[in-house]
């Protein structure tokens, strides 16, 4: 066998490399997209300059939290996970012209805070719809949680009667 034909059956070799991961990240993204409660958004961490990175995702709901898995990994486990009991959801901003020139659709950017505390955790950059959708699913936690002062006493506040 002479280098012509070594480089022959390695270029095959590469391009079909290439081709299983394409396929992969094909059926990783489908997997993380099918069913329900799930859309696309982007993320990056809070405090950043506004030319910082912005990494494409997918956002999935959970019951008991909201959890970001990046678009491009090799794995299924998520880049942020924010529970429903901590999920705190800031004032929606139009991007700015250095971030709407990294982010590929008209989005909203919403900052996220996860714990106690006012400053965010991270920003999200996602459509209108999903901002809503995000918002809602925050807002109709189980009474007694969340941070949307879903409060109730004992008893679902029903008081019994003769008292």
């Amino acid at each position: 066998m002479d280098w012509v034909d070594v480089l022959q059956w390695s270029s095959v070799c590469v391009c079909l490399l290439a081709f299983a991961a394409l396929v992969y990240l094909v059926w990783r993204r489908y997997r993380l997209v099918s069913g329900r409660g799930a859309f696309e958004c982007y993320h990056r961490k809070a405090g950043l300059p506004e030319k910082a990175h912005w990494s494409h995702g997918i956002v999935r709901y959970r019951r008991d939290a909201v959890v970001w898995y990046p678009l491009v990994a090799l794995g299924f486990k998520p880049g942020c996970r924010i529970p429903r009991l901590r999920v705190s959801i800031g004032q929606r901003r139009n991007p700015s012209d250095a971030e709407r020139a990294q982010l590929a659709q008209p989005v909203v950017i919403v900052p996220i805070t996860a714990g106690a505390g006012d400053t965010p955790t991270c920003e999200w950059a996602m459509s209108r719809g999903a901002a809503d959708g995000l918002l809602a699913w925050a807002e109709a936690a189980p009474p007694g949680e969340g941070q949307y002062g879903h409060t109730r006493p004992p008893g679902g506040g029903v008081t019994p009667a003769g008292k």
